[in-house]
């Protein structure tokens, strides 16, 4: 199970796509470099990430599978 996180670098308030190459992947968090968590998600195949809310700076991308493996991908959002 993977997943695809395009483009890992956006300009604020352009949208970054997430999408899992099958359908196990169930719920998807937005954390900042302090931990905190910014936004959830819950998917099955793709969802989009709207940068607008989030100032510029380095997050994660937090997703889980049914059988709650833990998967983290990195991106930044600019000015």
């Amino acid at each position: 199970a993977s997943f695809t996180l395009i483009p890992s670098f956006v300009k604020r308030g352009r949208a970054i796509n997430v999408k899992a190459t099958d359908d196990d992947f169930r719920e998807a968090a937005i954390v900042d470099v302090d931990g905190r968590i910014m936004k959830t998600y819950r998917f099955s195949s793709s969802f989009n990430i709207e940068t607008s809310q989030l100032q510029k700076g380095i997050y994660f991308l937090w997703i889980t599978d049914k059988s709650l493996k833990l998967y983290i991908q990195r991106f930044a959002v600019t000015d």
